[in-house]
């Protein structure tokens, strides 16, 4: 007798759903699916991180910054052994706050990408993130060789993309334009094969 695949729950089929939208590039989709596995499980923790990652996509920085601001912040602070699961969450808000280029928002994308970095310091993305917080808030010698060691090792390229526009923009503020047009065509190139 063959026997029947476990049941999935609903949370884990829509979060499943989400990453599956997210991959061909729908971004409001995935947002949807991530906002009902939320609706029906606030308190999952792990799911806000790639909300707020979608929402970036889907809505615009400042929209996924507004989602940190009154839906995540409302959850902290968070006992230490679950600091991980916020991590992302963390990791993106912070890196939302700093694409805005609202200036008022620096202090709380460094705040928000050293907590991040404290979480989950091995993954790719909350490196990148931390060392263009730290460029952006006039701590580029320390910065510049985290976010580049960590660029290479971030899987989408289209996150990888939109670190090398930064660098692009970085490069052409301190005066070095060749570099500033390698990072630009790096991206490009990213984007093409996404």
């Amino acid at each position: 007798m063959a026997q029947s695949a476990p049941a999935i729950d609903a949370d884990s089929e829509d979060f499943y759903e989400a990453t599956r939208f997210a991959q061909a590039g729908r971004w409001v989709d995935a947002r949807d699916h991530c906002e009902r596995v939320l609706n029906r499980n606030p308190n999952r923790l792990d799911v806000y991180g790639y909300l707020l990652h979608v929402i970036g996509r889907s809505d615009g920085p400042k929209a996924a910054l507004d989602c940190y601001l009154n839906r995540c912040a409302r959850l902290e602070p968070v006992p230490q052994e679950a600091e991980a699961s916020l991590g992302g969450a963390w990791g993106n808000a912070a890196w939302q706050a700093l694409r805005t280029g609202d200036p008022a928002h620096l202090q709380l994308a460094d705040d928000l990408s050293e907590r991040a970095m404290r979480a989950q310091p091995d993954l790719p993305a909350i490196v990148a993130t931390r060392g263009a917080v730290m460029m952006a808030t006039s701590r580029r010698d320390e910065g510049y060789p985290l976010i580049t060691g960590a660029v290479r090792k971030i899987p989408d390229p289209v996150d990888r993309s939109e670190f090398c526009r930064f660098l692009a923009t970085d490069a052409k503020a301190n005066g070095d334009l060749a570099m500033s047009v390698e990072f630009d065509a790096l991206a490009d190139h990213l984007l093409k094969t996404a």
